[in-house]
């Protein structure tokens, strides 16, 4: 079944004036403003106005938004297949002159031997020159592997993860000349560098860092960051030139033993790196040395170690 006869289908019993509200003057508005509109809808919805007139059969196509949301489908097995069925229809039906500002993925759990083509749907959009991308998953789905290829696009300004799991190369920017903006949440990091000469913004909420390996954050243009309640080994910041505002919460970090508490180390072997001082094995400080150059800077730790706040003039 095609996306038009399934939106006729789904429509069959609703009248044009009980779907756009009765307004009598709203066929006179431009293309690109019914667009618009379109944008504030999930794809589904969307695409049933094909059904209202003939002017709106093809309006969906040329939509500058694209939302993916979980809101009306039931993702075990079969309708995780369905979902990955109808999204794969409507980017292949969809007008590719046309552009695409924003793309957003927001799913609920689905447990399925079947995973949503994201990695397909992400890569699409980049092709389409989306400027911003989105991609929020709940935390039921225990994270989502995304390609670790890096992302290619000249046009991408923001960036937003939530509940996926970041492997390789996939946070190195170097091909995204024109990103500003990167946003992550409850986000699994397990790569050697989060990399971008251009992001001037930078949000790590309540991501897990895992401990094979130190990350490091290489971003010299960043103006603004913050770094809250991470899990697991504490990343390297290089050097930050830029950088006007940074705000650190490091309350669940796995750097510090018992001796930064007042007591003594837990590691009976004296081997732990904490002991000494907290840097990449270069003598570096892993926080500090990125941050130096704030304007200003926030840097809250467990009780017992360390609470600052610095206004530097």
């Amino acid at each position: 079944m095609s996306l038009e006869q399934e939106a006729v289908s789904r429509r069959r019993n609703a009248t044009p004036e009980a779907i756009i509200g009765g307004g009598d003057g709203i066929d006179v508005l431009p293309d690109e403003i019914l667009q618009h509109v379109l944008s504030f809808l999930p794809v589904p919805e969307a695409v049933q106005t094909c059904v209202l007139a003939r002017r709106w059969q093809h309006l969906w196509k040329s939509m500058p938004v694209l939302r993916v949301t979980g809101e009306g489908w039931i993702l075990n097995r079969r309708g995780v297949r369905k979902l990955n069925k109808f999204v794969n229809h409507l980017l292949l039906l969809r007008d590719r002159t046309a552009p695409l500002h924003t793309c957003e993925v927001e799913l609920g759990t689905f447990r399925s031997q079947d995973d949503p083509q994201i990695n397909l749907w992400i890569r699409h959009a980049l092709l389409c020159q989306a400027q911003v991308l989105s991609v929020h998953l709940s935390r039921d789905n225990n994270s989502f592997d995304l390609e670790d290829l890096p992302l290619v696009s000249r046009h991408l300004t923001r960036l937003e993860l939530c509940n996926v799991m970041l492997n390789g190369n996939i946070l190195n920017f170097s091909r995204c000349p024109a990103l500003e903006e990167l946003w992550m949440r409850d986000c699994y990091i397990a790569l050697d560098v989060i990399l971008s000469q251009s992001v001037k913004r930078l949000t790590i909420l309540d991501c897990m860092f895992y401990q094979n390996a130190r990350t490091r954050i290489s971003i010299p243009s960043l103006v603004t960051l913050e770094f809250t309640e991470c899990w697991g080994r504490t990343p390297f910041l290089e050097s930050m030139p830029s950088l006007v505002t940074g705000s650190v919460k490091l309350t669940n970090c796995d750097d510090c033993c018992g001796k930064e508490a007042g007591s003594s180390c837990f590691n009976v072997s004296n081997t732990c790196e904490n002991c000494g001082a907290n840097n990449d094995g270069n003598g570096d400080c892993v926080l500090l040395n990125g941050l130096s150059e704030a304007k200003s800077l926030e840097l809250i730790a467990k009780p017992g170690v360390v609470r600052l706040h610095l206004i530097i003039s």
